[in-house]
């Protein structure tokens, strides 16, 4: 799956945890809630602003999602170029 998905899902188990609609999350991030949709349906992905806004509003573990989708990838592009991370 890809990280905008995983991110998406992530979101939304999030949101519903908390009992906090699309609207709302979009109005204290800054986002519309049409974006925020998106964003739940692994359509965008957000800039590492708005990414951080939602972690932060939605108390999300910034460092297990950086474990389990960032680090992956990264090591995935390091193999590419050649290059050990």
């Amino acid at each position: 799956m890809e990280y905008k998905k995983m991110f998406g899902e992530t979101v939304r188990a999030a949101r519903k945890k908390q009992g906090i609609t699309q609207k709302e999350l979009a109005q204290t991030v800054g986002i519309t809630p049409t974006y925020c949709r998106c964003i739940e349906k692994g359509k965008y992905s957000p800039t590492w602003i708005i990414w951080l806004k939602i972690c932060t509003v939605l108390d999300i573990d910034i460092q297990k999602l950086a474990e389990q989708y960032i680090k992956p990838e990264i090591r995935e592009i390091g193999q590419y170029l050649g290059v050990k991370i």
